[in-house]
């Protein structure tokens, strides 16, 4: 169960008990904040909802090199192609960006400034999914609550006209 201690006039310690067993704690300047933080870590728990705070400041960079790192079954084409697309369009955005601070909003975003660099659909498709492959891993492995790519409309890619 959590509580709350004070420390000196204005500082308060919330300390709680995390789902992994240990004890964590935070300080604020106020009273009310540090009650407010306490009853949201307690309804997270109860939800199933709750992060480890310091995992959720994890790079998208730092992430995905150990998301690769895990990625064994892919062959020599396919592997070739999901660096290129990390090299290019996916790492120069996300790349410094802590996985917490990464929304639906900035994703669309995104989407929407590579399709206007003139990337076509399908190369903008391809970024996308394995962006999105890389975040489902980190909310598999409890880095996220949820995924930011959740709501995220990607451009229809053409069929080709075939020539008779």
């Amino acid at each position: 169960m959590a509580h709350i201690q004070r420390l000196a006039k204005n500082r308060w310690r919330a300390r709680y008990v995390a789902p992994d067993g240990r004890e964590r704690s935070r300080t604020f300047d106020r009273k009310v904040d540090a009650e407010l933080f306490v009853a949201s870590v307690e309804t997270d728990k109860v939800r199933g909802a709750w992060v480890d705070p310091r995992l959720s400041k994890t790079t998208f960079g730092e992430w995905a090199a150990s998301w690769r790192s895990t990625v064994v079954h892919l062959k020599p084409k396919t592997r070739a192609g999901y660096d290129s697309l990390m090299r290019t369009p996916v790492l120069p955005e996300f790349g410094q960006t802590p996985l917490a601070a990464i929304t639906t909003v900035r994703v669309k975003g995104w989407v929407a400034d590579l399709t206007r660099q003139g990337l076509s659909s399908s190369r903008v498709r391809q970024a996308y999914q394995l962006f999105s492959m890389v975040i489902k891993a980190a909310v598999e492995s409890e880095y996220l609550v949820k995924s930011p790519c959740i709501g995220v409309r990607i451009p229809r890619v053409r069929p080709r006209r075939r020539w008779c």
